[in-house]
């Protein structure tokens, strides 16, 4: 079809599959859940993903998510805007922590083969913690917004992010300044520039 921009209603709770098979022209999603993205173009498990997401999505919204399984967002492989409540596979920070898990990687050393490289913005809207190494393996990530809600900066959270310049915090700088970063945080070495809400 000639659909290319999908919005599932927050008060769905469940999809059946295939509903959406044959919407190959899909550029942007927005979802309340992830374990249902690949059933809803035709996939059973999710290692069948990548043959039944559209190739042509380029922007995902998660709205909302209790748990993001691992592999979740396998064959979502040419993105370049996703839109996560957290980070890794639960909000509290337990599980999994780091950002491959929810694209296949077995472990934070596989991250790279599994992000789409084509990422650029990555927008967090909730949770407390960038656990450490949580975004290994965004080498081609420059933008990166992190919610209010953030307190912890793990150590190494942004290892491997070397095209990230510009981090927009949804607080304020003395906000941001309060929460508790790694010692290997050092913006000004890294090249990073800190936007907070005022500056909006």
């Amino acid at each position: 079809t000639g659909l290319t921009t999908l919005v599932i209603p927050q008060t769905v709770e469940t999809v059946e599959l295939s509903s959406f098979a044959g919407c190959e022209n899909i550029a942007s999603l927005t979802v309340p859940f992830t374990d249902l993205i690949g059933h809803m173009f035709g996939a059973r498990p999710t290692s069948d993903n990548s043959k039944y997401i559209p190739q042509t999505l380029r922007t995902l919204v998660i709205t909302s998510a209790v748990r993001i399984g691992q592999g979740d967002l396998s064959g979502c492989d040419n993105l370049e805007s996703l839109t996560l409540p957290f980070i890794g596979e639960y909000e509290n920070g337990s599980g999994a922590t780091y950002l491959g898990y929810i694209f296949g990687s077995p472990s934070i050393q596989f991250s790279s083969q599994c992000i789409p490289q084509t990422l650029k913005t990555l927008i967090i809207t909730g949770g407390t913690c960038i656990g450490e190494e949580a975004l290994s393996g965004c080498s081609s990530l420059t933008s990166l917004y992190l919610p209010k809600s953030l307190t912890s900066l793990d150590y190494k959270a942004l290892y491997g992010c070397s095209s990230v310049k510009d981090i927009y915090y949804a607080g304020t700088e003395e906000e941001w300044n309060a929460i508790e970063k790694g010692y290997s945080w050092q913006p000004s070495r890294d090249g990073y520039v800190i936007h907070y809400e005022s500056e909006a």
